[in-house]
């Protein structure tokens, strides 16, 4: 069942800005980079093309990395991203995430308070979504990749109101969720997982990879002049529970 990416158009803060441009302005990483971010192996993160990459583990483990600061509860989070096959092994594996997780610990309760607005793995053509929120209820959508998920871009974001939680996907929104259980969170941040099995480490060469390559990152508030409606827009596919929860 194809299920390709339509929607409305994305808007931003003062008029037009889609996914697939740039940010405006943007404030360059500096040279302290790393204090901005908890890291579960430095070995395997670093520059590359100028990009933020992370590498696989040999045992295909994850590596991840979490924004630090007080986060937010609600606005509007954007991101690109591609995953770069291994050009001399093409047979291994590997499986992207951006999650918004809670700022404390204690509110994560095993992943029952996260929004995940991009997921996909190796061989797949297509990306997924999931809503997690207590006790253990789990909103999930997905869309085809008209590129696939290997060696090509792909902008997300989601919108997180009191009112709904918004998917876009490469310059379109393709779906609003509005269900109340769905909308409970405490202040979330952005954190990014990978699971590989390269086995590379920083500086690596051109054919160590698979690695996730994250291009840029962006955040808006609520308070967005000429924002549109997000209206007639599909709610998630698929309501389920959440058995990790905790």
């Amino acid at each position: 069942m194809k299920n390709p990416i339509t929607g409305v158009p994305l808007t931003g803060p003062g008029g037009y800005e889609g996914l697939d441009g740039p940010p405006y302005n943007p404030t360059p990483m500096t040279a302290d980079w790393k204090k901005q971010w908890t890291v579960s192996d430095w070995n395997l993160v670093g520059w590359r093309y100028g990009m933020l990459s992370i590498a696989g583990r040999s045992d295909g483990g994850e590596v991840s990395m979490t924004r630090k600061g007080a986060g937010a509860q609600y606005g509007r989070w954007e991101s690109k991203m591609m995953v770069k096959p291994k050009k001399n092994n093409p047979s291994n594996s590997w499986r992207g995430l951006l999650e918004l997780v809670p700022v404390k610990s204690s509110k994560y309760h095993c992943g029952a308070q996260t929004i995940t607005y991009a997921d996909y793995t190796k061989g797949t053509l297509k990306g997924s979504m999931q809503i997690n929120t207590l006790p253990k209820h789990s909103y999930q959508h997905w869309v085809s990749l008209t590129k696939g998920t290997e060696d090509g871009y792909h902008t997300y974001g989601v919108e997180v109101t009191k009112k709904h939680i918004a998917w876009f996907v490469d310059d379109r929104v393709v779906m609003r969720e509005t269900h109340k259980k769905a909308l409970s969170h405490p202040h979330l941040t952005l954190r990014i997982r990978f699971f590989g099995t390269s086995g590379g480490a920083f500086p690596m060469g051109p054919d160590e990879t698979p690695a996730l390559q994250f291009d840029w990152n962006r955040f808006w508030t609520l308070d967005r002049p000429n924002q549109l409606p997000i209206n007639k827009v599909p709610k998630c596919f698929r309501v389920t529970t959440n058995p990790s929860a905790c």
